[in-house]
């Protein structure tokens, strides 16, 4: 995982959202879920996650 602060994103490899199990939906609409539930989440803006 790298966190960026100056633009204040978090990014995951593939490999550390694969052993998260994170199912990416879909890429525009952030759209993503957890392996193993059926709940569709989405991302949230950067001003709700501070």
């Amino acid at each position: 995982m790298i966190v960026n602060p100056s633009i204040g994103e978090i990014l995951l490899s593939d490999y550390v959202a694969s052993e998260l199990g994170i199912v990416l939906l879909d890429f525009k609409r952030s759209l993503w879920r957890l392996n193993d539930e059926d709940k569709v989440r989405t991302s949230v803006e950067l001003s709700e996650w501070r």
